[in-house]
């Protein structure tokens, strides 16, 4: 039997694959502000010129409080789909299905300009740090789901503005592409 690697695949509705060959979502920590730089658009678009059959960006912030570090993309910005916009035009252009890993980062935030969790007020469905190191993590609230459910949801609206297709809907990471 033929590999089924490098065949087209249905992935929802009128969005196929040229392959199954898959980017997977990787943090670049080049991001100015949440804004996506060059480094972006070379190193995501290389990856459709040679062949992949989606490309997914890495995880883009729903808020600038919800980033991982002060490097992450985000998607909560009109400056940020700016310039999301022809980076995911060049992937498609390319032959490559556009996607993008909406996150928040929940109780792993770190402060600017440090390289641990500590110094932010984090939240986090225990209520306790995300690992050995002291921090500020809370337990979440309703109240503070409240912002960041529907923060989730308006990233959609955004990512599919920036030329992303919808594959999935089952939580933040599989959000919007």
């Amino acid at each position: 039997m033929a590999s089924k690697l490098f065949s087209p695949y249905a992935l929802a509705g009128s969005v196929v694959a040229r392959n199954r060959i898959v980017l997977s979502p990787m943090c670049q920590y080049s991001a100015v502000d949440g804004v996506p730089q060059e480094w972006h658009h070379t190193n995501l678009v290389t990856r459709a010129v040679g062949g992949c059959g989606v490309i997914i960006a890495e995880a883009s912030s729903v808020a600038a409080v919800g980033r991982i570090s002060p490097a992450d993309t985000g998607i909560w910005s009109k400056a940020q789909v700016d310039a999301w916009t022809p980076i995911t035009a060049a992937i498609a252009a390319n032959g490559a299905v556009p996607g993008i890993q909406i996150a928040h980062a929940g109780r792993k935030v770190r402060a600017a300009g440090t390289r641990h969790c500590m110094l932010v007020h984090t939240r986090g469905q225990w209520g306790l740090p995300f690992n050995h190191r002291p921090t500020n993590s809370r337990l979440l609230s309703h109240h503070v789901t409240g912002r960041h459910v529907p923060a989730v949801a308006r990233a959609r609206r955004p990512a599919g503005a920036a030329g992303r297709r919808r594959l999935g809907g089952g939580g933040p990471i599989s959000a919007g592409v």
